[in-house]
């Protein structure tokens, strides 16, 4: 069981990374081709409008506030009882909530087209993250 739990935590890491590497990557081809530029454009304006708004933002905010807390009291159990697995989920988990914290105050990130993308797939990562976390302290359990 624990062999299975350290593959979902590579897979979930590995799926993690290349999503905040797509973003990268949708940021650079934003700039190379019209269509993709458009729409990005569309999509930020459409999305700031109606989910970005200055209410969501805050109370994003105090999720990832709540979720980081939550995220070091996890790590730091898990450093105490030497669960490194658990620990490092935790630590991923804790980076994540803060990306997100930043970009969501961050004026040099909230001017990129994938702003929105961004948001969502900071929000994808801490789910997998959470998961991770969850998965992990059910086999150590």
């Amino acid at each position: 069981m624990k062999k299975l739990a350290n593959i979902l935590f590579g897979v979930f890491l590995a799926i993690e990374v290349v999503l905040i590497g797509a973003m990268n990557y949708l940021e650079k081809l934003a700039y190379k081709k019209a269509g993709v530029n458009h729409h990005l454009y569309f999509k930020k304006c459409e999305y700031t409008r109606k989910y970005l708004t200055p209410e969501n933002i805050k109370l994003i905010t105090i999720v990832v506030i709540v979720l980081i807390v939550l995220y070091l009291i996890i790590t730091i159990k898990a450093f105490r009882n030497s669960r490194k697995t658990l620990a490092l989920a935790g630590l991923i988990a804790i980076v994540w909530s803060g990306a997100l914290g930043y970009a969501l105050h961050s004026t040099s990130i909230s001017e990129k087209l994938i702003y929105p993308y961004l948001i969502l797939a900071l929000i994808v990562c801490i789910v997998l993250s959470t998961i991770n976390i969850i998965i992990n302290k059910k086999i150590h359990s």
